[in-house]
């Protein structure tokens, strides 16, 4: 619900703070989720976050929803879609007429 991943500039430590655990702990609970790193869990909640957004409202701007997934920019979240093997950001708006 408070979609922390959004945080422009979130690291391991403010999570750990929010938590109230340490960095062990947390670098286990990514794991164990799947996540290679605490970047990657960040930056696939992010990239699932925007698709949902694009779907929502296809008329948005791709770098305002790029800044309201707590990307750096436009092309940092076409980056973070290809890295996961995404197709382009503007392919999940929906077709025109549909």
């Amino acid at each position: 619900e408070d979609k922390i991943f959004t945080e422009p500039h979130i690291t391991s430590d403010t999570l750990i703070s929010q938590l109230g655990t340490n960095s062990k702990y947390l670098a286990e609970a990514i794991r164990r989720c799947g996540y290679s790193s605490f970047y990657d869990m960040i930056s696939q909640h992010r990239v699932r976050y925007a698709i949902s957004l694009i779907h929502q409202d296809s008329d948005c701007r791709l770098a305002d929803i790029a800044e309201r997934c707590g990307f750096s920019s436009q092309a940092s979240m076409a980056k973070a879609f290809k890295a996961q093997g995404k197709n382009t950001p503007s392919s999940y708006r929906s077709p025109v007429g549909a």
